[in-house]
């Protein structure tokens, strides 16, 4: 008798330990980069950029819906806090039966030459922004203003 009390106790404690665990997972928020990025979490696009073939489809619909859309994509370096960021286009391009996503800087896109940049993407330090967005929030915000750096 001893021991199935115990282990209803501990069965118990598990279940809810478990809902616990899941509740604060679900209500958890993405954490900010920086100071005040929470500023420009209406201009955030969701891009996983990761080169992995999983991944290929579902950015090539949304290349397709940010087509002719200037990006912003922001870096924040863990060691020296410096928030830089540069302006892309994303492109998609089907050839044979692989489709191949990537990145042209804002110049050579304007200019239509195809130079495909491939950067290497984490979501723990970069992210997508819709640069008309970004652009306005920050020209209201000197605090960001300050803070980012424009890399051409």
């Amino acid at each position: 008798m001893f021991l199935i009390k115990n282990y209803m106790k501990i069965k118990i404690a598990f279940v809810l330990l478990i809902a616990f665990g899941l509740v604060s997972m679900t209500t958890k928020g993405p954490e900010e980069l920086f100071k005040n990025e929470s500023k420009l979490a209406d201009c955030r696009q969701e891009i996983p950029l990761t080169y992995k073939k999983k991944d290929d489809q579902k950015v090539a619909e949304i290349a397709k819906t940010l087509k002719d859309k200037e990006l912003i994509l922001l870096h924040y370096d863990k060691k020296t806090s410096e928030i830089t960021y540069r302006r892309y286009y994303l492109v998609s391009q089907v050839k044979g039966n692989n489709t191949y996503n990537f990145l042209i800087g804002k110049s050579d896109y304007l200019s239509h030459k195809n130079v495909a940049v491939f950067l290497k993407y984490s979501d723990k330090c970069d992210r997508f922004y819709a640069a008309d967005c970004f652009d306005k929030i920050v020209a209201d915000n000197s605090d960001l203003k300050e803070l980012l750096k424009e890399k051409s």
